[in-house]
């Protein structure tokens, strides 16, 4: 019996080390986890979006590839096109969260103005079936180079939660671009106002006429002459322009698709003291009694020049044309007067394309 209870003390002493043992080492590989936890840096999301980097609000640009509309929008917005009846081109930009942006892309074929085409946008709205708000704070601001016309309306809401919209309009290059933005709150401002301040148009160019310029083709041929015309007392600067070459006769503005003729006048024609006097004094010149009474409307164009539309005879041909008038002073006060027309038999024979060119030209022309 003695040797059975020391064999089972034994056994009894030996399990308890053995266990011993197999806890320590269990101890030990739980306490490094913790360890390397106690100095490892934590991330949240909070320390993240802390310093301002949303990851899934990339910026890309979009560009509408027949008229070179150009600005950059971030990754949020969906963009979709679609062309509308009409000759209109749809732009959307949709962040499914309250913000849209519509963008329509229409020519002006008939040359209105700013004002004018916004008056037609208004009564189409007026008529359709949707009840619009009155818009409110109507301004006239700059976008890419372009006098635009903005302005907002409310819906509902005060504070941050109005829930409304707001229009922007402008006219480039005989187009008429409009903006309208629809929002459920104003906390994503900025990312409208990033659109306008990136809108720049890519693939035109500027041509310099004297004190003149405006946007054209490089493909376009821009022929230039000058010469005293001592019959009426002038000196006379001719830009002939056509859309497609062709043979031109020299010093003249015939065979022309376009010209813009700047008149000079001496000392001798000094009589002449504003553009009304020039006009009377040019639509007189191989004018009778039999040819019709001429048209005058006033207006100012996209760039802010004063201009007289004169419809009535050519001086030359006596073809019932559309004429552009304009004046400016050039370094030395010396006073210019601007003709600008188009083939006259061509536009009496109204020339659809012919008009658009001329509109497209005399509404972005500009005096630096």
């Amino acid at each position: 019996m003695k040797i059975l209870k020391i064999i089972f003390i034994v056994l009894l002493i030996s399990l308890i080390f053995t266990s011993g043992i197999l806890l320590g080492k269990n101890l030990v590989s739980k306490s490094n986890p913790l360890t390397i936890n106690k100095f490892s840096p934590t991330i949240t999301p909070n320390s993240v979006s802390s310093i301002k980097i949303p990851l899934n609000e990339t910026k890309y640009g979009y560009t509408h590839q027949a008229t070179g509309l150009s600005f950059n929008y971030l990754s949020v917005y969906k963009v979709t096109e679609q062309p509308m009846n009409g000759g209109i081109d749809f732009v959307s930009l949709n962040n499914n969260d309250g913000d849209k942006i519509d963008i329509y892309i229409s020519d002006n074929p008939a040359g209105k103005t700013l004002d004018e085409l916004v008056d037609g946008f208004d009564r189409e709205q007026e008529a359709g079936p949707l009840s619009i708000p009155k818009p409110i704070d109507k301004k006239y601001v700059t976008i890419a180079g372009e006098r635009a016309m903005r302005r907002r309306w409310v819906e509902s809401g005060t504070g941050d939660n109005i829930k409304g919209g707001e229009e922007v309009f402008f006219i480039h290059n005989g187009n008429f671009f409009e903006f309208i933005r629809f929002f459920n709150n104003t906390k994503r401002q900025n990312e409208f106002e990033d659109i306008l301040q990136t809108i720049t148009f890519k693939g035109t160019s500027i041509y310099n006429f004297g004190k003149i310029n405006f946007p054209y083709e490089k493909s376009w041929q821009m022929i230039e002459s000058q010469r005293d015309e001592k019959s009426i007392n002038f000196f006379i600067k001719s830009l002939c322009i056509n859309k497609e070459s062709k043979t031109i006769i020299p010093n003249s503005e015939i065979n022309c698709d376009v010209s813009i003729v700047d008149y000079s006048p001496w000392k001798e024609q000094m009589t002449i003291l504003n553009l009304d006097q020039f006009i009377k004094f040019i639509s007189s010149q191989g004018r009778d009694e039999t040819m019709p009474t001429p048209f005058i409307n006033n207006f100012v164009n996209d760039k802010n020049v004063s201009i007289i539309k004169w419809v009535g005879p050519h001086p030359l041909s006596g073809e019932l044309i559309e004429s552009y008038f304009f004046q400016y002073s050039d370094q030395t006060n010396q006073l210019h007067y601007v003709h600008l027309f188009g083939d006259p038999v061509r536009i009496s024979a109204n020339n659809v394309l012919l008009k658009s060119s001329v509109n497209e030209i005399i509404n972005s022309v500009k005096v630096n």
